[in-house]
């Protein structure tokens, strides 16, 4: 018998907080991401948050009018307040696959 090579698999990514007040500024981040099987090597991980309307079903990429767009940690502004944002994070290397964590809802202050 032939060997099975398995690879690891990326399957969730749970955020920091599930709601947050933006009162000049709210970060938010990720927190933890977990796989089928414990890789061998810590896998690359590529991140890209994304929002939607408080009211809406159609999520849409951020871009780099948002601070950390692109990694970990998202800031949000008091002026972007009242939307979801989630992160759709993809692993590679070691670990493959991409999920999307929870959401977060970003309120207006006060």
């Amino acid at each position: 018998m032939g060997t099975v090579d398995v690879d690891a698999v990326i399957t969730s990514a749970k955020l920091n907080k599930s709601t947050v007040a933006a009162d000049d500024t709210a970060k938010v981040g990720v927190a933890s991401v977990e796989y089928n099987i414990v890789p061998g090597t810590d896998p690359t991980l590529a991140y890209l948050w994304q929002v939607r309307a408080k009211t809406g079903t159609v999520w849409t990429d951020l871009t780099s009018s948002y601070t950390g767009y692109n990694t970990s940690e998202l800031t949000v502004k008091a002026a972007d307040a009242e939307k979801h944002y989630r992160c759709k994070v993809t692993a590679s290397g070691s670990a493959t696959g991409t999920v999307y964590s929870d959401e977060c809802t970003v309120n207006a202050a006060g």
